[in-house]
């Protein structure tokens, strides 16, 4: 996303396919004994198969993005879901250049190679945000497609949810450069067994003066309702104000976010870490 061994032992290796073309790494142990097996009538010969299935499709949940006039706030959980293997924290907000983005969904595959930022290495960091998550969505399809069976199999529920609405993935990407702002989010949704690309978006800061601002948050039904119907979000610092929604998703998805919850601001002057946790330094 650790038995009495035998004295001499022969260790092979195997790889096959399952059923969705992923690789799987077999380990076959051969060796000769001195106990007799209780269960088996062949007293000396010990043969022990072990697969172990590469390290499987990969979940980064909550995403939020928080716009202002004058700056823009980039705050992601950590916890990192790998079905059937043991889940980590780890660090969702990327850079690249001046470009700083993150996924919410399908975000890595070890055994297919599906990564979500290898099409953000690949791709023009000269255009605009727009453009850049448009140029990325017809060459993500066809990879994100091949996930679709592997998630119905490893996280049926999560599966099941995508086909209420929900994105198989959310691109989220930020940008400052002098006093131009740029905060989109590209979702790719479920429907009829495809994945279909939605229009890139935005939001527009509302409000008065210096606190005008708004926030671009992922498919969670109970985070998007908090934000419309709580007026008090606002109350508080940023930090309060991210932690309060992603106490919001922690709650109606517990499985797949996980603190601690890192935060970067970018201004016209410098990006830097509210919460740096365990993201690495801003180059």
């Amino acid at each position: 996303m650790e038995p009495n061994f035998p004295i001499k032992a022969r260790i092979n290796i195997l790889i096959t396919q399952n059923k969705h073309r992923v690789p799987r790494l077999g380990v076959l142990l051969e060796g000769v004994g001195t106990r007799r097996s209780k269960s088996h009538k062949f007293p000396h010969a010990l043969i022990v198969l072990l697969w172990f299935v590469f390290a499987p499709t990969g979940f980064g949940t909550e995403i939020i993005v928080i716009k202002t006039n004058g700056w823009i706030v980039l705050a992601a959980d950590s916890l990192h879901v790998r079905p059937g293997s043991q889940n980590f924290n780890m660090c969702k907000i990327h850079e690249r250049v001046d470009l700083f983005w993150a996924a919410s969904g399908v975000e890595s595959d070890e055994a297919t190679g599906f990564r979500i930022e290898a099409f953000f290495e690949a791709v023009d960091g000269r255009m605009s945000v727009p453009k850049i998550l448009d140029a990325i969505s017809p060459k993500i399809v066809v990879p994100l497609r091949r996930e679709l069976p592997i998630l119905k199999e490893q996280a049926p529920e999560r599966y099941a949810k995508l086909l209420h609405g929900g994105a198989v993935l959310s691109l989220f990407a930020v940008r400052m450069r002098g006093s131009q702002i740029e905060a989109y989010v590209k979702d790719f949704a479920v429907v009829n067994g495809r994945i279909v690309p939605h229009p890139v978006t935005t939001c527009q800061p509302t409000g008065s003066g210096p606190q005008k601002k708004c926030i671009l948050a992922p498919q969670i039904p109970e985070v998007k309702q908090y934000i419309e119907t709580q007026p008090d979000v606002w109350q508080g610092d940023v930090t309060h104000v991210v932690d309060v929604l992603m106490d919001v998703g922690q709650k109606a998805d517990p499985d797949y976010i996980g603190p601690p919850f890192s935060i970067l601001a970018i201004t016209s002057d410098r990006p830097r870490w509210l919460r740096k946790n365990d993201c690495p330094e801003i180059r």
